[in-house]
């Protein structure tokens, strides 16, 4: 079996789960999708603002950017202490500055994964997904889910 044949395997399972199953050439720059700017990128703003909205029609749409702005900018001095933050925010969502008509602020989570409703999520799997860093990378498959691999 070559590398090839085993990656077409593997999408057709997913394709089989119901994940879109895309290129890394599809969601790069200058691709039929188009889900990022660089290839330093390994977050899907696009899918993740949409996903954002969908599962939080109630946010203002200045909430969900801060959202989005937050996940996908995200830097912590600690790997640990990143890793447990990051996975608070997915969990129970992110925390959002909302202000309302009379201009108190209060502070509201912006939901990331729809765990109750798992069809709400939106499912991608990528085949060669080439990220820029120190050393070029490129996974035979990424499976994201709502732009976040």
């Amino acid at each position: 079996m070559l590398e090839n044949d085993l990656e077409t395997a593997c999408l057709n399972w997913l394709s089989d789960l119901d994940y879109e199953c895309l290129t890394g050439d599809d969601v790069s720059a200058g691709g039929s999708h188009g889900a990022r700017r660089k290839y330093l990128e390994v977050i899907l703003r696009s899918r993740l603002h949409e996903a954002l909205d969908r599962l939080n029609p109630s946010l203002p749409s200045s909430a969900l950017e801060e959202a989005v702005q937050k996940i996908a900018n995200y830097g912590s001095q600690s790997l640990v202490d990143g890793n447990r933050e990051m996975y608070e925010w997915i969990r129970n969502g992110v925390p959002v500055e909302v202000e309302d008509a009379e201009g108190h602020k209060s502070i509201l989570r912006a939901r990331v994964i729809d765990f109750e409703q798992t069809d709400a999520n939106d499912f991608l799997a990528v085949q060669q997904f080439t990220v820029h860093g120190e050393k070029v990378r490129r996974p035979d498959i990424v499976v994201f889910i709502n732009g976040l691999p």
